[in-house]
This record gives C-alpha cells, structure tokens and sequence, in this order.
C-alpha cells in the first residue's frame, strides 16, 4: 500500500530526486528486513540512525516551508513521505502497521491533489488491489493470533494451511474485479460523470441528470 501511494505521488513529477531516493531507500531496507538481510546488530543501527532523523527534520521543516518548497502543500507531502520512510522500517507492532496504512491514505490523497493523469488511475488501481490484501491478511493474523491465546484451553492440532498465499492472491483478485465493475457502473450512472463520459457518444437527451429549467407536470 505505502509502495503504490508513494508512486502516485511520485507520478505527479512533484517530488524532488532526494525525496523519491529516500522513500526507496527506506522501502528496500524494509524488503532486507523482511528477507532477514540484516542482523540484528544491523536494526538497532537503522533504530538509532531514523531516531537522529526524526529529531533532524523537525527543524528542517520549518526549513522547507519557507525557503525549499515555499508552499504548505509541497513541505507537508515532504513530510509524509520522510513519516513514511521512517514507519516502513521501523514498524514491528500492530499499531504502527495501522500507522503505515493511515500514511499511505495520506499519500493516495495528496497524489489525488496533485495529478490528474492516467498514471494516478493505474497507481489507484494498484493501490486498491494491495488494500485488499493487507486488509484480508491482516483479518487471518489477527485470527490466528487469537487462535494462538485459546491454545492452552482448547488444546488441538491444526494442518497448516496450503496454498493460502495462492488463495489470499484469489480472494484479492476477485474482490479487486468487483470493485471495478460497480465502480465503472456508478461513474456511467451518476449525472455529472456520465455526461463528461458519454456527451461525446451519447445524444444528451439518453443521459440522466439536472436540466437548468425545469418545467412542473412534465417528464424530464
């Protein structure tokens, strides 16, 4: 989800080389982690390092505001993607995950402010489908987390599930597809939408909406 906010945003051409290098610095450094690339040893290192650069960048904001960006809109997409940055790799509980996901709504929605292209519907599309996904995996870990406690009560064996990864990857697709269907049904549905959509296509008499007169007793 953070990866696809963050190529919305990038998509705009709003972001500058040293935030875009930073948002990926901190996204492959949380691929090492996930891979256990890095020891240990290596973590407290990356702890102590975001810790100076939190600290850092509450001064350099104000920095930003006024003389980099010169713009609240600008300095503050800075600071949602240096938040970000900072949570991806540092996120081990379930609270900073709910952290992670509100930092990716913020990214979508800033994306959304500052691109009007296609790339913003794919990244949209994109970031939809990994939604999905971490919304339905995160449903399953609670469950087995809540599985786990009620072990030592109800004391049983469980095959692992096979092929989950493949099902979840299913599950996702098709809430995914569904989605869009009743979403491109609902823009050609609604007046203002449809009539941007189908003017060209469609005589403006088959299209459903608000005429500016509107005659009392007559069908319209």
């Amino acid at each position: 989800m953070l990866g696809a906010g963050f190529l919305a945003v990038a998509s705009s051409g709003e972001l500058d080389w040293l935030t875009i290098g930073l948002v990926s610095i901190a996204l492959g450094l949380r691929v090492a982690l996930i891979l256990e690339f890095l020891t240990a040893a290596g973590r407290a290192d990356i702890d102590r390092w975001v810790t100076w650069l939190s600290f850092a960048y509450v001064a350099f904001y104000p920095i930003d505001f006024w003389y980099l960006s010169q713009a609240f809109l600008s300095a503050t997409v800075h600071m949602i993607c240096f938040v970000a940055s900072v949570k991806i790799v540092t996120a081990t509980s379930e609270r900073d995950y709910a952290f992670v996901k509100m930092i990716a709504m913020l990214e979508l929605l800033a994306a959304a402010l500052l691109s009007a292209g296609p790339a913003f519907f794919v990244c949209l599309g994109v970031f939809l489908l990994f939604t999905i996904a971490a919304l339905a995996s995160g449903e399953v870990r609670r469950s087995a987390d809540r599985f786990a406690e009620n072990q030592t009560a109800r004391p049983h064996a469980v095959a692992p599930a096979k092929g989950f990864g493949r099902r979840l990857g299913l599950l996702s697709s098709g809430l995914f597809a569904g989605v869009l269907i009743m979403t491109a049904g609902m823009f050609f549905v609604l007046p203002r939408t449809a009539r941007a959509a189908l003017q060209h296509f469609v005589p403006q008499r088959y299209i459903t909406g608000f005429d500016n007169q509107v005659t009392l007793g007559e069908l319209g």
